[in-house]
């Protein structure tokens, strides 16, 4: 256990430095060296972008700013989060909402306050004594090798059968994402037959779904209801097998059962948003995209459409409104767009149709003056060149526009250069030439262009990551093997991650066979030399 601590990575994210220095203590106690710490959620991924944590304790509650779930959840989403490392939860709270909230992210561990240090070393033991049993499966996924990944599941499975039901789950999901589906369909069974866990269940759903067997997979998801009742994920496969089927009715009902269990998701809220705003339950989609907004300021999965439903619902809801009522109202939206404004504030292709339906809302509530407002800030961020909107988009704003009382002085004032802007971005998309569905070799093609892209602007983990998903689209996909372990081995944020140059060897060493004749051999040799002295530095 010492040995194995002592070599780990550990980062201690919390806003009270009191408790930092506790589970630094309690963990040097334990033998741990490396020990980093961060006080909110922005120095956290930042840390995590710049250096592969083995563990990581967060707080739940952060202060302003973003909790544990979403730095937990902005961790998954970016794909920061390797395969392997501990996220350990900690909380002085144990309310349902926060617990089912961090369970549907999989922390690694939920620890409650107050622990000590032996229970800590406890806990640590447990988890870390598994992970060392799991690492080569965990090696070959971090490097990109889900073959010698399926490979190794089999082999550790036959040899350390206590970790069965873990290799079996990374092996099924390997193969799903593959789309190997009636493999991961065949595994998924297998397990529900010899023991009816969760995840394994799900997963027999989900390929149902996939395979477009949506009466199957409701089946499925509802055979699980009654066993299952605290668990969101099952509810919200089950309304999204009632969606597919066009019972919206059925499907709103599920999303607000599965709310009251864990109200913070962003992603649920947002759904029962839009399958209350289709069956014109304007209320609850009012209600449903306010919660969006509010829960997600500080989440990586709020989306700017999701103010623009919020004004929609708002405005259509506000036709019966008055009095206190009414007042409420324009005081919340006046709340959603500062919001809005100082979240999209460098963002104008975020805020154009924002601002159109914003104004439109203020026109219906009355407020003239807002409403004029929002229109001189739609005209002034059409023209920023960097606003690149869609046709779906300028539909949408034109249709807002339309819909302004056209007599009204302030409408005139700014109506002129809106629609002037609105125009000139019209024609733009209108002369770019229409294309068929690209091939899988033209979209690794584009994705490739856009690592290079980002790799300019100095954005090199975006930049990995188009190369990482030109790789798996492309059948020869030298090229893209040779810029993602480029921008590994040169980078400064990159080439001091072990794991990371453990990718880049895979690339060079495992995918690309290439001949003195080639043109490219230079590079191929320069980055083998680069490699090695990398891998000498960490040996």
């Amino acid at each position: 256990m010492y040995k194995i601590i002592s070599k780990a990575k550990i980062l201690v994210i919390d806003d009270f430095a009191g408790f930092r220095q506790t589970i630094k203590t309690m963990l040097g106690g334990l033998g741990a060296q490396h020990i980093d710490q961060a006080s909110n959620g922005h120095d956290a991924i930042k840390r995590c972008s710049e250096l592969q944590y083995d563990i990581i304790f967060c707080d739940y509650n952060l202060g302003e700013g973003q909790d544990g779930q979403q730095i937990l959840e902005e961790l998954h989403h970016r794909k920061i989060l390797r395969r392997g490392a501990l996220f350990l939860m900690v909380t002085a709270e144990t309310t349902r909402a926060q617990v089912m909230g961090a369970i549907e992210y999989r922390p690694d561990a939920y620890l409650t306050k107050p622990f000590t240090g032996e229970q800590l070393g406890q806990r640590l033991k447990r988890l870390q004594l598994k992970n060392e049993i799991m690492r080569p499966i965990y090696d070959a996924l971090n490097a990109g090798n889900s073959t010698k990944a399926i490979e190794l599941c089999d082999q550790i499975t036959e040899q350390v059968p206590k970790v069965k039901y873990s290799c079996l789950r990374i092996k099924a999901e390997v193969l799903e994402q593959q789309q190997r589906l009636d493999e991961a369909l065949a595994l998924y069974q297998q397990v529900t037959a010899e023991q009816p866990v969760l995840w394994a269940m799900i997963g027999i759903g989900r390929i149902y779904f996939q395979q477009g067997q949506v009466k199957q997979a409701l089946q499925q998801f509802e055979s699980m209801r009654e066993n299952f009742a605290e668990q969101v994920s099952v509810l919200d496969w089950i309304a999204k097998c009632q969606q597919a089927l066009g019972d919206l009715d059925q499907a709103e009902k599920t999303l607000q059962q599965a709310i009251q269990i864990s109200p913070k998701s962003v992603t649920r809220q947002a759904s029962l948003g839009q399958v209350a705003s289709e069956l014109e339950h304007t209320e609850i989609a009012q209600k449903a995209f306010s919660k969006t907004i509010y829960e997600g300021n500080y989440s990586c999965k709020l989306k700017p459409e999701y103010y623009r439903e919020y004004y929609d619902n708002t405005r259509q809801l506000a036709q019966g409104k008055s009095g206190r009522d009414l007042s409420r109202l324009v005081a919340e939206t006046e709340t959603m767009e500062k919001r809005m404004a100082r979240k999209y504030q460098s963002d104008p292709t975020a805020l154009a149709a924002n601002l159109s339906a914003a104004a439109r809302l203020y026109a219906d509530l009355g407020k003239t003056e807002k409403s004029g407002q929002m229109l001189k800030k739609l005209g002034d961020t059409l023209q920023k060149p960097e606003c690149r909107i869609g046709g779906d988009e300028l539909k949408y704003i034109e249709s807002s526009l339309q819909a302004l009382p056209a007599e009204a002085d302030y409408v005139k004032k700014s109506l002129s250069q809106i629609s002037s802007s609105v125009q000139q971005l019209k024609q733009k998309i209108e002369q770019q030439p229409k294309t068929d569905p690209l091939s899988p070799a033209e979209e690794a093609k584009q994705l490739n262009a856009r690592g290079l892209q980002f790799a300019r602007n100095k954005q090199p983990f975006d930049a990995l990551d188009m190369f990482r998903q030109a790789i798996n689209k492309a059948e020869e996909k030298t090229n893209y093997c040779l810029n993602a372990a480029q921008i590994i081995l040169e980078h400064r944020d990159l080439k001091d991650n072990i794991e990371l140059i453990r990718e880049a060897d895979a690339y060079l060493t495992q995918t690309i066979q290439l001949s003195a004749d080639d043109v490219r051999w230079k590079r191929y040799q320069k980055l083998l030399g680069d490699l090695a002295q990398r891998k000498s530095t960490h040996a």
